[in-house]
């Protein structure tokens, strides 16, 4: 994690933390100690001292997913959200396997998930049932850079209407992460980054990302999104649109 609660329960970031080795601090979900790591192989990051099963999300303190966090101020960073088991007596809170989560960002009542390491649809799935039965709609940002660069995933066209326009790819090894995507959830939107834009060390808006719009089924009972061929919306394309259409609660 890239943020941490101090002493005095205000919260810090990494690189402020960094800066301050006598500090104490502590994990923002469970409130155990932490300690910093700043080693030679993995970005600065902050970890339980002790084991814990917390939250196992570790694995994606990427480079590229530490910056899109540092877009947002920190107090819309890894917003801990927790399930009031006490009084929700849905199936889904019974059932739920974890009753506290930290979302990558939380602004304008959207969750938004930064992946940048793989992850199984299972896991996505539970993620976004998490934080929508919390009334928060999803906005997952998947690095797609590599794959777009390698080839495996192609452009193949454009399509364009009055209101809108976008792209129109293809993808034969598609990642099974999708297969649960449904283009008609209103509560969940699908973005792939396809490339970096960089002007300098200042400019948040060094991303470019298209919105998923619609992606092929495949014919089986399960109607399970295959992702063979998707199409995309160039619009919101960069952290000032994504922004303004939070604002405005429009995705």
């Amino acid at each position: 994690m890239f943020s941490a609660l101090e002493d005095n329960n205000h919260l810090v970031d990494i690189n402020t933390a960094v800066k301050n080795i006598l500090g104490k601090y502590f994990c923002p979900s469970c409130h155990e100690e932490l300690i910093i790591r700043n080693g030679n192989v993995r970005i600065p990051h902050f970890a339980h001292k002790n084991k814990s099963d917390c939250d196992d999300y570790d694995n994606d303190m990427s480079e590229w997913h530490r910056n899109w966090q540092m877009k947002f101020p920190l107090r819309n960073r890894e917003v801990v959200l927790k399930l009031d088991i006490e009084n929700d007596n849905s199936l889904f809170a019974e059932n739920c396997k974890r009753i506290i989560r930290r979302t990558d960002a939380l602004c304008y009542g959207y969750a938004i998930e930064f992946q940048n390491s793989p992850i199984s649809n299972e896991e996505v799935d539970e993620r976004t049932l998490f934080y929508n039965h919390l009334g928060k709609k999803v906005i997952w940002i998947f690095n797609m850079i590599d794959a777009y660069e390698s080839g495996k995933i192609k452009f193949c066209d454009e399509w364009h209407n009055k209101k809108d326009n976008g792209g129109k790819y293809s993808w034969n090894y598609a990642s099974k992460t999708f297969i649960n995507y449904d283009s008609d959830d209103k509560d969940v939107t699908l973005m792939f980054q396809f490339s970096e834009v960089r002007h300098d060390e200042e400019d948040r808006e060094q991303s470019y990302f298209e919105r998923v719009t619609w992606a092929v089924n495949s014919t089986t009972d399960y109607q399970e999104t295959n992702f063979k061929h998707f199409c995309t919306s160039y619009y919101p394309s960069n952290f000032t649109e994504l922004m303004d259409k939070l604002k405005r609660k429009a995705l």
